[in-house]
């Protein structure tokens, strides 16, 4: 939630969302139109 708070504070940035890729997550990403750039996974660094 931190994280989410500081960069929401950035000029210029109007919505944050900070998740970790877990399967769900990058499901529920991908159906708001939030796909990744590239590929990744719950083990990705």
């Amino acid at each position: 939630m931190q994280v989410s708070r500081d960069v929401a504070a950035t000029d210029g940035v109007t919505a944050v969302l900070v998740a970790m890729a877990t399967p769900l997550n990058l499901e529920l990403a991908g159906n708001m139109g939030l796909a990744p750039e590239e590929p990744t996974s719950p083990s990705s660094s």
